[in-house]
């Protein structure tokens, strides 16, 4: 309705009224360009009936804007830009943008994140399809469409509101390209390549190559996806992967309840149990309950946490690892009879397993009822066993038991705290670790860990005329005997006692405890304390007169040995002294503890003869060491000199368990008696240091490379050890060239300094920087000239033939080629790019192409990927040597051609990405000499092989690489080639194979499906290849219009024919598309159709009417099939070729038979 110059237009979706100045009112000031209102949404829909000028709007257009005039824009939606109009103002919620070029052809960039605006045009694609599976029944799909449209606006609201810390932002990135990927998948669309963000790459920036590396991986994941149905990951939450090998696993439970009718104070020990072993794995959790089963401490009252850390691989793929609860009654109660003191009494079991939490591992806490099983207190020792097994045990009353939360954790416990203050911020949140080291041990786990398990005994009546209760009591006592207060920890959780009492058994004279408790004292202590055992008999006659009797035995263990070093891990059976003989001498002589062939033992009267008495012991120390050869080596300065060379020869008979824990020591230790006796145990402490270093290619001990990192980056010290190392690394590859049996060296040393020789590096460099620090940069020049030395000696070395039975050379040569690329950031700085860039050239040259082709392939791998390719100065060095194997392996088709292949791709990524400032002329001058040619061949042969061949695998691949290599190409290195292909007939033969290749293409379906991207992009280079390569067309092989002599239909032929098939393949024909996508495509790309067409045209105009003759009738059907395009712009310039046709024939050949006949 008109009101005087104002109209009223009503939402009917908000019902809010909105009032708008119409064009040509008084507040009509005039058309004028916009300057701050560039970009906007459409937050209400405008349908005005009348066409031009007004446009129409739709809720979630996005609109730019060109113009303004009072309440009115003037401009155009981005996805119909075509259509310009004028719409009011207040319709459109404006934002922030970025201008470029402005004025007449100005482009906006939106401010607001890509992540955004990529939900924002997936849901808008979404759900046009999302309709569609509604109506086509397929509810499973819908349900899951709609679930992920949900989250992702819920996501998009996250990251719009920019409250998110970068590392939480960075994750939600990675959900939601995860969760749209899926959406992708379920929708059968296209795959988005993204970044390590979950960012979608611009196609166009990022190039071909990288485009088919990452659209591979992402399809790899989803392929993987598919076969192990993680539908339900990618939904309801973010991607949850499964178990990693290298990664940290950990399990927290949280103790809810006891319900059992015991009615006195117990405890409760949680543990980690192997049931293959039948072993404990880790500490024992423990809680004190009082006799109403609540925490004793009342702090901890639903606080109740404990962590089991380090679970590995193996853990998690153990079937029989259990969680085992064990319930020990405290009270003065023995069965039935009462007892002047408290003993510990055994009462249930529960058992749990572990393996389901993690496979696959579970996000949440699980609530879990544990069932406690009873047993004779005879058999409690194995009542896990049995229960386990089902073999045994007194089934548990109904709704008792204990109940429990667990939980699996991933990552490393200071991630795992970080995502979990709560949980950790208590002080009763305790950790559990395992008995034994991990698999991964990290350079800050300092570990000082006794455990002592009681395992079993057997004691006589002796007066009785029954078995004896036996207690017994542990505590640790100094040299003195003076207990040690409060370093007993019976479970992790409750405060440490000074004496630990065993369980009791009722008259049982054989009683099995397997009772493990971790002693804490420091190593100081532990070289001069001892643990005491004390055997008691646990009356159960109640008498004013007894109240704490004498032990009837007892047992000693010293934990350490008379040359320092720890007692061995595992089982030992101590002396049973009796504590009356005993007590009457007590005045002799340190008494022996363990029973062993070695030492006398004690005098018979003193020992009770029908008793004994096992316990098992296991130390986790990295400061104290059960190896004599290990403790003289880290104590070498005790010794005298005379020693130092069978200390040496010594340590390398220790075994790689024991060396590991102890790695820093190790090698301060061997670098310092280098320092001091360079001279007289140089070569041996050499020879140490290479079976040190060779024992971490173990794969048992890969995970302790790492902390050999660590400490040669922050520990070494050794600052005069460098020309040492040098030199007897030139000895090394020296001695290798001898393959005609006159070596001196060991060849297991020669072959252990190969395999150690990326660490070898790594210490002569850091010993040089050390040494550089220390003098001021003296000798520099002196030092780089050795080390160059070193390095030509090791390139002569891979230059080296040997016999078919020699072993040595080619393992040697191996091991340098595999190690050597992570040592080039270490020489950089000495030596300089150009410098490190001839001796990696020299390496390469020296290889002949044939050999050692699997490591060769490894190194230039790794040498594309360094630093040193990268820099201008090294890279045109090394790039003909790498060059030249690639282009030997593609040709060959051996088995590294993919390699090769996946190499050739890395350059051209790498060439691809050089920063515009910088020229790469020669680069990729020098790859299209060596690597166009060949590439085209091998397309060739692949096509021709079978689909079933091994080598139609990489056909992929080598589209790829061969389209990235004509992206690189511009003018200048088409004029480039053209001049290297010196005659016509080479030129003519290069043409002619390019075009034959390009029809090929078009043809093949060469990638997947979903890959549509790639193809696009394929086209878009393929399109530009052509447009240079038809301007040669025209300068070389036409003439005049009436000449032969240069000529060449069959080339022009093979153009017109390769612009039909490019014109009317499926992948272009946009009208098929829905809207967003075809708008998409048009933005990116525009229509690549029309441009073929346009050049089509045009080259058919250069070529005249004498030449354009010659084709009558051989282009009349695929110019027809070209005119039969939907496209008014291609019809329109196609149909004039008909009639050019027509005059031409009718000129040359006076008639239109064969043009009639073909049209026919």
């Amino acid at each position: 309705k008109k009101r005087g110059k104002w109209r009223t237009f009503i939402c009917a979706e908000t019902s809010i009224i909105k009032h708008c100045a119409m064009p040509g009112s008084e507040e009509n000031i005039g058309w004028r360009p916009t300057k701050q209102a560039k970009y906007g949404v459409v937050i209400y829909p405008y349908m005005y009936q009348k066409p031009y000028p007004y446009l129409k709007l739709h809720f979630g257009d996005v609109v730019q804007i060109l113009e303004e005039n009072g309440g009115w824009y003037r401009g155009f939606s981005l996805h119909e830009k075509q259509n310009k109009g004028i719409f009011p103002a207040s319709h459109i919620r404006l934002k922030e943008c970025s201008v470029e070029n402005p004025g007449a052809e100005e482009s906006v960039i939106p401010k607001e994140d890509s992540m955004v605006q990529e939900i924002a045009e997936v849901l808008r694609e979404w759900s046009v399809m999302w309709k569609k599976l509604y109506a086509e029944g397929k509810r499973r799909q819908f349900q899951d469409i709609t679930q992920l449209m949900r989250e992702l606006l819920d996501k998009r609201r996250q990251i719009m509101s920019k409250s998110l810390p970068r590392d939480e932002l960075k994750e939600l990135k990675q959900a939601v390209g995860a969760k749209i990927d899926y959406g992708n998948r379920t929708l059968s669309m296209d795959i988005v390549p993204r970044d390590d963000c979950g960012t979608a790459i611009n196609p166009k920036i990022a190039g071909i190559m990288q485009l088919y590396k990452l659209i591979k991986s992402c399809s790899i994941t989803a392929a993987n996806d598919r076969a192990a149905g993680n539908r339900q990951s990618y939904l309801g939450g973010v991607v949850i992967p499964g178990p990693s090998k290298r990664e940290e696993h950990h399990l927290i439970i949280k103790f809810e309840a006891l319900v059992l009718p015991i009615n006195e104070p117990c405890e409760l020990f949680f543990f980690l149990y192997d049931a293959r072993v039948t072993r404990m794995l880790s500490e024992r959790y423990m809680i004190a309950l009082s006799q109403y089963c609540l925490p004793r401490n009342q702090d901890k009252i639903n606080q109740c946490y404990a962590v089991f850390t380090d679970l590995d691989s193996a853990d998690l793929n153990n079937k029989e690892l259990y969680l085992v609860c064990q319930i020990v009654r405290v009270g003065h109660d023995l069965d039935g009879k009462k007892t002047a003191t408290a003993v510990r009494k055994p009462h249930g079991v529960a058992v749990y397993p572990v393996n389901t939490l993690f496979n696959p591992p579970i996000d949440e806490e699980k609530d879990i009822q544990l069932e406690v099983y009873t047993c004779n207190p005879v058999d409690y020792c194995r009542l896990q066993d049995m229960i386990i097994k089902k073999q045994g045990g007194n089934p548990p009353d109904k709704g008792t038991g204990v109940f429990i939360s667990l939980r699996p954790l991933i990552g490393s416990l200071g991630k795992v705290k970080e995502e979990n203050p709560l949980l950790f911020r208590t002080k009763y949140t305790v950790e559990c670790h395992k008995l034994g080291f991990p698999d991964i041990i990290r350079p800050s786990d300092v570990r000082h860990d006794v455990y002592l398990t009681l395992v079993r005994g057997q004691y006589s009546r002796g007066t009785k005329r029954a078995d004896k209760n036996v207690c017994v009591d542990v505590e640790v006592v100094d040299e003195d005997g003076k207990p040690i207060e409060n370093c007993i920890v019976a479970g992790i959780g409750e405060d440490p006692v000074t004496v630990y009492s065993s369980l009791v058994i009722y008259h049982f004279a054989n009683p099995c405890f397997n009772e493990t408790v971790k002693l804490s004292i420091t190593p100081e202590l532990m070289k001069k304390a001892k643990v005491k055992f004390s055997f008691y008999h646990r009356t159960t006659i109640t008498s004013s007169k007894i109240t704490k009797s004498d032990p009837f035995a007892f047992s000693q263990l010293k934990l350490m040995k008379e040359d320092d070093t720890t007692i061995e891990d595992g089982e030992h059976e101590l002396y049973v002294y009796n504590y009356k003989e005993y007590k009457k001498v007590h005045n002799l002589s340190p008494i022996p503890t363990v029973l062993d062939n070695f030492t006398p033992g004690p005098p018979q009267e003193l020992l009770s003869p029908k008793d004994n008495f096992f316990v098992r012991t296991q130390i986790s120390s990295t400061k104290l060491t059960q190896n004599a050869a290990l403790h003289a080596l880290l104590h070498w300065r005790q010794a005298k000199d005379t020693a130092i060379p069978k200390i040496l020869t010594d340590i390398i008979k220790v075994p790689g368990d024991e060396i590991v824990k102890f790695l820093a020591d190790t090698f301060n230790a061997l670098f310092a008696i280098m320092e001091e006796h360079v001279a007289s145990c140089g070569d041996s402490v050499f020879e140490a240091l290479v079976v040190m270093i060779s024992l971490l290619a173990v794969e048992k001990y890969e995970n302790f490379r790492p902390v050999l990192d660590a400490y040669c980056d922050r520990l070494f010290e050794a600052a005069s050890v460098h020309q040492h190392l040098v030199t007897k690394m030139k000895d090394v590859f020296e001695q290798v060239m001898l393959v005609d049996g006159t070596r001196k060296m060991k060849q297991d040393t020669i072959q252990k300094t190969s395999k150690a020789a990326e660490f070898l590096f790594k210490f002569i460099m850091k010993s040089r920087t050390l040494h550089e620090q220390a003098t001021r940069g003296k000798a520099n020049e002196q030092f780089k000239l050795s080390v160059i030395d070193l390095l030509h000696t090791a390139g002569a070395m891979l230059k080296v033939e040997c016999p078919e039975n020699e072993l040595i050379t080619p393992r040697v040569q191996a091991q340098t080629l595999q190690s050597f690329p992570q040592t080039i950031p270490l020489f950089l700085p000495v030596m300089g790019f150009k410098a490190m860039g001839e001796v990696v050239a020299e390496f390469l040259f020296n290889m002949k192409e044939a050999k050692l082709r699997i490591y060769k392939s490894v190194f230039v791998t790794s040498v594309i990927g360094s630093e040193l390719f990268k820099h201008s100065d090294s890279c045109v060095i090394i790039l003909p040597a790498v060059l030249k194997h690639l282009r030997y392996h593609i040709i060959q088709r051996d088995d590294q051609q993919e390699k090769s292949l996946e190499s050739l791709g890395s350059i051209l990524v790498h060439l691809h990405d050089v920063p515009q400032e910088a020229t790469v002329d020669y680069e990729v001058n020098l790859v299209v000499k060596e690597m166009l040619q060949a590439l085209l061949d091998y397309f060739n042969s692949v096509v021709r092989v079978s689909k079933t061949d091994k080598m139609a695998t990489t056909l992929g691949l080598c589209v790829s690489v061969l389209m990235a290599l004509f992206e690189l190409m511009l003018p200048k290195h088409y004029k480039e080639l053209r001049q290297s292909l010196n005659t016509a007939r080479k030129l003519e033969e290069f043409i002619e194979c390019t075009f034959g290749v390009f029809t090929e293409l078009l043809t093949l379906s060469v990638y997947a499906p979903d890959w549509s991207i790639l193809r696009l992009q394929q086209n878009l280079v393929t399109l530009q290849t052509t447009t240079q390569i038809s301007q040669i067309l025209v300068e070389d092989f036409l003439g005049g219009n009436i000449s032969d002599l240069v000529f060449n239909p069959n080339l022009w032929e093979s153009f017109f024919h390769l612009a039909v098939t490019f014109t009317c393949q499926d992948p272009l024909q946009l009208e098929p598309m829905n809207k967003v996508r075809r708008n998409k495509v048009l933005d990116c790309y525009g229509d690549m159709r029309v441009a073929m067409n346009a050049l089509m045209v045009a080259k058919w105009k250069s070529l005249g009417p004498y030449h354009q003759a010659r084709y009558v009738p051989s282009l009349i059907g695929p110019f027809l099939k070209v005119s039969l395009v939907p496209h008014p712009s291609i019809r329109k310039t196609t149909i004039p070729l008909f009639f050019d046709m027509m005059e031409n024939e009718m000129k040359y050949r006076h008639s239109l038979h064969q043009m009639e006949t073909e049209m026919i």
